[in-house]
């Protein structure tokens, strides 16, 4: 698949098992059977709390990942928890080489696609309280490390 003549698109994820990612896939399958591309996952699953041989091995599939094969890259950092997610963002830094896109944050080093969380959750409120009458809404967050997730905290506020 690499090493096709068809373009290859790489994907740096971490597993969430949330709906994002079964829309996520589904658009990339679509769209990398419209252009006729092949898509590569780097999905990951440990738990980069944890000091396992696992994790820790993990952890090096950035190291592994052949970047300079790759015509393109999707990343998703907000996917990783913040230790791991620093990692992404350095070894995107350093060594990718081709087009790269970042979905669902805002960075000022890459291109982005992201949605605007501020207005997206008061419509959301707006709804609940106009439309259903709704008086007392609870709401999750999230890590409040991301500044998405703050961001939709002082928009649910």
């Amino acid at each position: 698949m690499i090493f096709s003549k068809r373009k290859t698109i790489g994907v740096f994820m971490a597993k969430q098992f949330r709906p994002f990612d079964e829309a996520f896939f589904k658009a990339l399958d679509r769209e990398s059977r419209r252009l006729d591309y092949d898509i590569v996952v780097f999905l990951t699953a440990g738990d980069y709390q944890k000091r396992s041989d696992y994790d820790i091995q993990e952890k090096n599939i950035l190291e592994f990942a052949p970047l300079n094969t790759l015509d393109g890259i999707i990343a998703v950092p907000s996917s990783y928890v913040k230790e791991f997610r620093d990692q992404v963002y350095e070894m995107l830094r350093e060594r990718v080489k081709c087009p790269l896109v970042v979905v669902r944050e805002e960075t000022d080093q890459f291109n982005c696609v992201y949605t605007d969380n501020d207005t997206a959750v008061r419509k959301l409120i707006r709804h609940l309280i106009e439309d259903h009458g709704l008086k007392k809404i609870c709401y999750q967050a999230g890590d409040f490390f991301s500044k998405e997730v703050n961001i939709r905290i002082d928009a649910y506020k």
